[in-house]
Formats: structure tokens, sequence, C-alpha cells
């Protein structure tokens, strides 16, 4: 039995889902569940196509990054490239941070024209389709529930204050240069981002439920 199952709802007149979650259920469970939804046809998309096959719009979307995102993007492009990387220099290459005051926000790099730097736009094919980010697998255009959208949006904040603060005691430890795309009045304190249930994760093998306790 499944730990998380889709289960379609209308909602505002639309054909969508809602979530029937497993309380041992994870967000590896949850993943699984909606990257069914990739091929489903029977659903309402924002793009207005059949399947999410060769559709590119949420690649033109903000893609914030999570903690566990990072170390699968830097294990998988380090295969790829034949090559370590580094948590600075991953950040430094393939994100761009927006700070203000001490309020944070990692994101993947985009091109002039929004889209994602690892689209290929010709193909329109994702580069890093076998290990792309939480926010890329849970497919955010057909309609869902609140609870739905609760859960999705607890893993990135949760994930991305779990990744900031890793940066910001990597910066304190190394003495390097803080790297930003654009700041207002930085405030650098790792204080403002205290551990969590994310902290030193290595995947998503995390219950939702205690997630969502952090509500």
């Amino acid at each position: 039995m499944q730990k998380v199952e889709i289960i379609a709802k209308i909602i505002a007149n639309l054909r969508g889902y809602a979530l029937k979650i497993d309380p041992d259920a994870t967000v590896n469970d949850y993943l699984k569940a909606v990257e069914n939804l990739v091929e489903a046809g029977e659903y309402f998309r924002e793009a207005g196509t059949k399947t999410c096959l060769n559709c590119v719009k949420c690649c033109y979307e903000r893609i914030p990054l999570t903690n566990v995102d990072v170390i699968m993007l830097r294990k998988g492009l380090g295969k790829k490239n034949g090559q370590n990387i580094d948590l600075y220099h991953f950040l430094r290459d393939y994100t761009e941070i927006f700070i203000k005051g001490w309020e944070i926000d990692i994101i993947l790099k985009r091109r002039e024209n929004g889209a994602c730097v690892f689209l290929n736009e010709e193909d329109r094919k994702c580069e890093i389709y076998a290990f792309r980010p939480f926010v890329c697998r849970s497919f955010y255009c057909i309609p869902t529930t609140e609870e739905t959208e609760t859960i999705r949006m607890a893993v990135v904040n949760l994930g991305e204050d779990a990744l900031v603060r890793e940066y910001l005691l990597y910066l304190r430890e190394f003495g390097v240069t803080p790297y930003w795309t654009h700041a207002v009045k930085p405030k650098l304190n790792v204080s403002y981002y205290p551990r969590n249930i994310f902290w030193k994760k290595e995947n998503y093998e995390i219950k939702i439920k205690d997630i969502l306790q952090y509500l």
C-alpha cells in the first residue's frame, strides 16, 4: 500500500487532486506519488497541456532550493562533470542569492529570459532531470488542496532555512567573501536560522507529520 495516494478532486471547478497521507509517510513518499502526475492527462494544467512532458512553464519560474536539493545537485553535477563541487562554489556558479536584512533567498540561477540555467531550451528538456530540486518535482501547475500546498511550502521554507544556515556557517568557518546576487543591508547572522528538522539531512526520508509540527 502506498503511503501517499493521489485522489482526484474538483477544485474551483477544475480537475485537480488531493492527497491521502499515511501517518508514517515521508517527503520521498509524497514525491513518488505526485510524480505519477507527469503523464496523467485527466488533470487541468495552467499551461493548457495534457501532460507535463515537454512542458517548460515551471522552468521559467523562481526555483527555491533546500539543503537536500543542494546535496543531490552537487552529487549529480559532480558525477556528470567529473569533479567535486563544494557548497560555496556550487552556490556561486549555479544559484542566485537575494538578501534583505536577515532574510536570505537562494534560488537556481536563471538566464536573462527567465529560464532555469539547466533548461535546454532547444530540446525543451531538463539537463538535471534525474536529480532536479523538490520544487521541480512537485508540479505546482495542477490545482490542489490547501493541505497539499501547506506541506509543499513547509518543505521549501524549512529546507531553504537549513541551506541558509549551512551557507552562513560555511562563511564563518572558512572566512571567504560572501557571495550574493543582490543585497540590501545584509545581516549575515546564523542565529536567525536555528536548526530545524532538515538540518544535516541528506535525503527526503523525513516524515511529513514531523515537518508539520514546525508550523
